[in-house]
């Protein structure tokens, strides 16, 4: 049976922001099994942030979050697709080129095997399609429990339980706020995840991330 996708961009209506660029790229990466679900959110707070990220995982078997700032490649979803036919692992993940507002693109370094995902909350940066039914509600209770990223931990948790699969290619445009990059490069923050992410388990903590061009060599 052929996996479907959901691409799902929260908003925030009280925040001027362009949503063209995001709409147009997710239009343009649409495959017949996927959809793109633009949702607002109805309330400004970090906890009511952390249960509709959560609450978005029933709309689809694999989900992929895009912010409403950010683009992707018009190859993205269906190579994460593709990435995830036959098998079952839990994240397929493309590779990130990270701008930032004043212009400046970098390419974000890959996350290559699992003990990076365990480390940093960045390892596993957009794009990841998620397979919704190796997410638990632990992620919600450990997300308002260590106020970290919820995304994060949904993301940790199926690539540590499951597996995850790397894709070579920059599929995803993320716009780096300056507030944004005093928060992932925030210590304290790198520390709560750490904190976070124990319970997910670190089953898979010392092999090597699978890359979807060359079996388990990346």
């Amino acid at each position: 049976m052929s996996l479907s996708l959901t691409v799902v961009t929260h908003t925030d209506p009280r925040r001027a922001r362009d949503l063209g660029p995001c709409l147009a790229s997710v239009q343009a990466a649409l495959t017949p099994a996927c959809r793109h679900v633009v949702i607002p959110l109805a309330a400004e707070t970090e906890d009511a942030f952390f249960a509709a990220r959560y609450a978005a995982l029933q709309l689809g078997e694999v989900v992929a979050f895009v912010d409403d700032d950010d683009t992707i490649s018009p190859d993205a979803l269906r190579l994460c697709l593709e990435a995830l036919a036959d098998n079952t692992l839990g994240v397929a993940f493309t590779d990130c080129m990270i701008v930032c507002t004043d212009g400046v693109a970098r390419r974000a370094p890959p996350c290559r095997d699992y003990q990076a995902i365990c480390r940093s909350p960045s390892a596993l940066h957009h794009l990841a399609a998620i397979r919704t039914a190796y997410v638990s509600d632990r992620c919600l209770r450990l997300a308002r429990q260590y106020q970290c990223g919820i995304e994060w931990l949904m993301k940790a948790e199926a690539a540590l339980s499951q597996g995850a699969v790397r894709i070579p290619h920059i599929g995803y445009y993320y716009v780096n706020h300056p507030q944004q990059q005093q928060r992932t490069g925030n210590p304290a923050i790198r520390q709560r995840y750490s904190e976070a992410i124990k319970p997910l388990g670190e089953v898979l903590a010392g092999l090597p991330v699978r890359c979807c061009c060359c079996g388990w060599l990346t």
